[in-house]
C-alpha cells in the first residue's frame, strides 16, 4: 500500500488513475473525517482518500467520470477538492491523504472508523 500526503503528488496519482466511479464511504461527523473510494475498471488497485477536519461537503454519494483536482489554500490553512464537473466540493483543514493499493490490503483497516 502506498500512501501520500502531497498534493501534488496526490493529483498526478489521482490523474493518472483515471477513475471511473467515486463513492462517499465514511463519515464520521464526531471526528469530521470523511472517507472516498475512487475506481477505475482499468487498475488493479483502488484509491481512498482521506479528509481530517472536514468543514464543507457539496456532493452526491457517488458519481461517475470525474474529473478532480486539489489545492491548497494557504491563507486560510485549508485543503479543497472539487470536480466542477460533477458540483463537488470539499473543504478540509485537518489535511488529505491518499491511500493506493490492492482492494485485499485495505480489509479492516477502515473497521474502526
Amino acid at each position: 500500500m502506498k500512501t501520500t500526503f502531497d498534493i501534488d503528488d496526490i493529483n498526478i496519482i489521482i490523474k493518472s488513475y483515471n477513475p471511473d466511479i467515486i463513492t462517499i464511504d465514511k463519515y464520521s461527523s464526531g471526528l469530521r473525517r470523511l472517507l472516498l473510494f475512487l475506481y477505475s475498471k482499468k487498475n488493479k488497485e483502488v484509491l481512498y482518500i482521506v479528509f481530517l477536519g472536514s468543514r464543507f461537503i457539496k456532493a452526491d454519494f457517488s458519481w461517475k467520470n470525474p474529473c478532480l483536482s486539489i489545492s491548497y489554500n494557504e491563507d486560510k490553512q485549508e485543503v479543497i477538492l472539487e470536480d466542477k464537473n460533477n458540483d463537488f466540493k470539499i473543504i478540509s483543514s485537518g489535511g488529505i491523504i491518499l491511500l493506493k493499493g490492492k482492494p485485499n490490503e485495505f480489509e479492516n483497516i477502515f473497521d474502526n472508523w
